[in-house]
């Protein structure tokens, strides 16, 4: 029965690792996946826009307005994107994004 269980663990985990790292995402989540890449990385620059705001000497304001508009040029491009998706996994996962960009807006007072 022990061994069993180990071997059913075993093949468990090793359908996941195949599924994780052997397959390849359609083009459609490789395009929703660099969107939240972008996102990401505006977001950091946005935090470290706010973060060196109280420097004496720093002129930080365009580095958060950039930030911010990298944003609304993502969110406008996964609203495009999000119009043309037919795959159930790159829909969730745009559905994600925007809420977190939603979030983002919300938390910033960006409306």
């Amino acid at each position: 029965m022990r061994y069993f269980i180990l071997i059913l663990i075993l093949v468990v985990a090793g359908y996941m690792a195949y599924h994780q790292f052997l397959t390849t995402p359609s083009a459609e989540l490789k395009e929703v996946k660099q969107l939240e890449k972008e996102y990401n990385a505006a977001v950091s620059d946005f935090m470290r826009a706010v973060r060196t705001t109280g420097e004496i000497g720093m002129a930080t304001i365009p580095d958060a307005q950039d930030a911010v508009r990298e944003i609304k040029k993502i969110r406008a491009d996964l609203t495009d994107l999000m119009k043309k998706l037919k795959e159930e996994a790159a829909i969730k996962r745009s559905k994600r994004l925007m809420a977190k960009i939603a979030e983002f807006y919300k938390k910033n007072d960006l409306y």
